[in-house]
């Protein structure tokens, strides 16, 4: 999808009618005992959203939505999925772009030590018993991929921080082979770099990471290892160890991406390395580690290496703030972190841009006390849960047994679709970017993912005089029951009219979708879809 076709599309009224529109408010309010609400808007304008159909190389279809600089992926649900800038590497060639550009004005350095082993002479046991020896070596060509591979990666680095840190880097082509592999499972090894970097220069650089790049050849490596983080925590004089195995045949495939499988699985060890900073080092207890990415709706299937790409993006984006990112630091305990969360203040409402680059300090978490504080009902309760071990989240507003005459569920659901008091997690099932509960002549409290947040809430159709994006109260955090990873959400308010859109889609759209076939044209009269549902 181009940039022209993913534009917002609005109603308008000629000026003429606008001004009869004015007059006729301004009769009814000398005319009524009960004035306008200051909070309702006359004649808000609606997107007319643009849904198409497309064909995937497996042969399957994925509806999307467009939106301004992107597209929304739209369930069979009508559920938003995700929410992508735009597709395959043009994304990641911008990304790389924007990084070029923001090398100047990053100021928190993190130090990385790169080492590319283009030897590997070791004796290993197959599961059998039996003695094995491999010798390997990169020839010049794979070096420089990896080198191209390690460049992008900085580019990216300082793209998805929106600046804030620089990757501060030295590359060495190690002179000498690795002689010694260690076993990790029966019959499976990984390749460290313990053996082969050079420790008195370490010293002297004094790395926050070290990543080592090798080509294993026959030796059989860990399943799902072919980035392995050294216990995600610090190695070799403190600084956190990764090393990426790279399989033979990888060399000769996508060789000019930006984005290919061994920048992608640096991106992801590093911020292992990063998950594990933020929480042991500096106390950042709110941030989640890329393994917990299935727990947020991310999966290695449906678009493939765009789906782990957008993960890697939207956790460095959205779910880590441009504060923790000015002072990262491994193995450096900052002062300048502010590590609670700000106090709960009554009728304060926050923006999405006021928020966004350090909500865990400047947004109070919303538990059961500030929700009976907001809606003046006791008894709702924020609620973070799975269904099944290493399964999908949820989020869930548990609800006093006198509200439960609304259309809310009494108790979570795995199969749950309707845009109602659940937030389901479940990329497999039906993604939901949001869950909302109507409290009773005051406004309806809405719960949306962070990822989706500034889109979602800014897209809202509401009677209200500004966008939700500006009506933020907190945050909701919970660990997931498996790993402790903390699962967060922004919490807002806005009033959708007199009844609650029947979908996720007809809440941003206000049922003015017009569908659009494969081909990008309109489809014929009586399939076009008007309502949502």
């Amino acid at each position: 999808m181009d940039r022209a076709s993913a534009k917002f599309h609005y109603i308008t009224t000629p000026r003429g009618e606008s001004l009869k529109n004015l007059l006729f408010v301004l009769l009814a309010i000398l005319l009524q005992s009960t004035p306008v609400s200051a909070q309702e808007e006359v004649g808000r304008k609606t997107p007319d959203r643009m849904l198409r159909t497309r064909t995937l190389e497996d042969g399957g279809t994925l509806r999307e939505i467009s939106f301004e600089g992107g597209w929304f992926e739209v369930t069979s649900a009508d559920t938003l999925g995700r929410y992508y800038t735009s597709r395959g590497d043009q994304a990641i060639r911008e990304a790389v772009e924007l990084g070029k550009e923001l090398r100047g004005t990053a100021k928190n350095p993190w130090r990385v030590y790169f080492a590319i082993c283009n030897q590997i002479t070791a004796d290993w046991r197959d599961k059998d018993g039996s003695k094995k020896t491999t010798s390997v070596e990169m020839n010049n060509t794979e070096v420089r991929r990896c080198l191209r591979a390690f460049q992008s990666f900085t580019e990216l680095v300082l793209a998805y921080t929106n600046g804030a840190l620089i990757i501060d880097s030295r590359i060495d082509v190690l002179s000498r082979p690795v002689t010694q592999v260690y076993p990790v499972s029966e019959g499976k090894y990984w390749v460290p770099p313990h053996r082969a970097v050079n420790v008195q220069l370490l010293r002297k650089f004094k790395p926050d990471s070290i990543i080592f790049y090798c080509k294993p050849g026959d030796i059989p490596i860990a399943d799902g290892m072919m980035g392995a983080t050294y216990g995600s925590d610090r190695g070799i004089l403190g600084a956190g160890v990764t090393s990426i195995h790279i399989p033979d045949g990888f060399f000769r495939i996508r060789e000019e991406s930006p984005m290919n499988l061994v920048t992608l699985v640096t991106l992801r060890e590093f911020m292992q390395q990063i998950s594990y900073s933020g929480k042991t080092l500096l106390g950042y207890s709110v941030l989640p580690s890329m393994r917990a990415a299935p727990e947020y709706g991310y999966k290695l299937g449906d678009l493939g290496l765009i789906q782990w790409t957008n993960a890697v993006a939207d956790f460095m984006k959205f779910y880590y703030p441009s504060a923790f990112w000015q002072n990262a630091r491994m193995g450096i305990l900052s002062s300048k972190l502010k590590r609670s969360s700000a106090p709960w203040i009554p009728n304060r409402l926050c923006s999405y841009n006021q928020v966004i680059d350090q909500w865990p300090t400047s947004l109070p978490q919303i538990t059961s006390v500030e929700l009976e504080s907001i809606t003046g009902i006791p008894g709702i309760i924020p609620r973070i849960g799975q269904f099944e071990t290493n399964g999908p989240c949820y989020a869930f507003l548990e609800t006093p047994e006198n509200m439960h005459g609304q259309k809310v569920l009494p108790e979570p659901l795995p199969s749950d679709r309707e845009f109602n008091n659940q937030l389901s997690l479940n990329s497999d099932n039906a993604l939901e970017s949001m869950a909302v509960l109507r409290i009773p002549d005051k406004f309806d409290l809405i719960v949306v993912r962070m990822d989706v947040a500034e889109k979602v809430l800014s897209a809202l159709v509401t009677e209200q005089d500004r966008s939700a994006n500006r009506c933020i109260l907190g945050y909701i955090s919970a660990p997931d029951p498996t790993e402790g990873n903390p699962i967060n959400f922004l919490v807002a308010q806005t009033r959708f009219g007199t009844t609650l859109p029947g979908t996720e889609l007809e809440a941003i759209t206000g049922g003015k979708i017009t569908e659009l076939a494969p081909s990008g044209r309109p489809e014929e009269e009586g399939n076009e879809e008007n309502s949502g549902n």
